[in-house]
Formats: structure tokens, C-alpha cells, sequence
């Protein structure tokens, strides 16, 4: 690619990079002397996705960005080095801050600054991820289940409906309740370890009277 399509970026998913952070900051912080990572763990790998979506593409604001962190998890949010010279949240409440020098952050230091980290944490994707697909591979199976043997004129069909059942539904927006307020609910990934996260709510899925005509022509 780089030699025959040298006009193609080449980004690397986020969630890849961000799992491989949390479990090194996960285990580090199972020692005695790094507890404080455990808390951090998450947040930290969670800041990835954010220097990267933040950045619009400037492989060295997002470095600059995501070092930054050591100077945040210390308590100290001006006066970073390179593009990114303070941080751009509100007043934080108190928190486990870590200290400098201290046997936690010269572990976080090490993973932050991990030679390949460093260098691939540029070419980080600032909107597309390899989720999106996946979504899609999702539909493409309701359409189409693996254990179900389709001739090719019929799997043909069923992939054109899962495409446009994505495409009609895919971005959804949010939904909002009676007066206006965006809704979230709370899943438990199998991936968290029974911790929670917030997701949005979506608006219902619609199945116009196009797609009809269309599934039944196809089917």
C-alpha cells in the first residue's frame, strides 16, 4: 500500500491499542506498590480515544496529547510540552492523584512511553473505527445466519438487505425523553468484568415501506 498507494493514510484502530494499555495498566496495578493504576486504568486507556478524536488527523498534536497524562494523573494540568500546552477539561474534583517519581508512575511512564506506543499512537483513526464493521457483520449475520446454507442468488439477496437495513439504521440519533433530555442506559459488557458503562439510547429501528417492496423482490 505504501509503495503503490502512497495518497492512502494508513490509520490503526484505537480499541486494539487501548485494550493492550488497559491490561498492562491492570497488572501493573495488582502490585503492591501500584494500586493507584488500577484506578487509572480505565481513564487512561479511555484518553486514547480522545486525543485521537480530538486531533483531526495532527499525528503530533495527538502525541503530545496523549503524554500529556503524566503530567494529569499528577495533578498538574499546564504547562505540557508540544502542541497540547494545558488541559482543556473544567475544574476537577479531588482525586488519587499520583506521584511524580513514585514507584505507580514510573510504570505508567513505561507503558506511556513505550517506543512502538509512541511511534504508532500517531497514525491513530480520528473518526473511523473497525467497530463500524463489525456492526455490520452483526446485521449481515441476522440476515444471513452461518449455521443456514445459502445458494449464491439468495445470500446475494440478503446481503443487499443487511446493507440497507445499516445504512437506514446504522447512525441512528439519540433519543430524547418527554422533555428533551438525551436518554442512556447502562450495559454490563462481558468485557468490563461487571463494571458498568453509559451507552446511548437510540431511536427505534424503522422499516420503511422501500425496504418492504425491496425484501420482498429480493426474497
Amino acid at each position: 500500500m505504501a509503495k503503490e498507494h502512497p495518497e492512502v493514510t494508513h490509520w490503526f484502530d484505537c480499541w486494539h491499542v487501548a485494550k493492550g494499555i488497559y491490561k498492562k495498566l491492570e497488572a501493573a496495578g495488582k502490585r503492591r506498590s501500584c494500586k493507584n493504576l488500577s484506578d487509572w486504568a480505565r481513564s487512561i486507556s479511555n484518553h486514547l480515544y480522545w486525543c485521537a478524536a480530538s486531533s483531526e488527523g495532527d499525528g503530533d498534536l495527538v502525541h503530545d496529547k496523549w503524554i500529556s497524562i503524566l503530567n494529569h494523573v499528577t495533578n498538574i494540568q499546564e504547562g505540557h510540552e508540544g502542541k497540547y500546552q494545558s488541559c482543556q477539561h473544567g475544574q476537577l474534583a479531588n482525586r488519587k492523584w499520583i506521584k511524580r517519581d513514585s514507584k505507580a508512575f514510573l510504570e505508567l511512564e513505561k507503558v506511556v512511553k513505550g517506543r512502538l506506543l509512541v511511534k504508532d499512537v500517531k497514525n491513530k483513526s480520528p473518526a473511523e473505527q473497525t467497530s463500524g464493521l463489525e456492526a455490520f457483520h452483526r446485521v449481515v449475520c441476522h440476515f444471513a445466519p452461518k449455521l443456514v446454507h445459502f445458494f449464491h442468488a439468495q445470500m446475494e439477496a440478503r446481503l443487499y438487505l443487511a446493507a440497507l437495513h445499516f445504512n437506514k439504521n446504522g447512525a441512528r440519533p439519540q433519543a430524547v425523553s418527554q422533555d428533551g433530555t438525551p436518554m442512556f442506559a447502562i450495559s454490563y459488557p462481558k468485557s468490563r468484568k461487571g463494571e458498568g458503562v453509559a451507552k446511548e439510547v437510540k431511536v427505534k429501528q424503522t422499516y420503511g415501506k422501500q425496504f418492504s417492496k425491496m425484501s420482498s423482490k429480493l426474497c
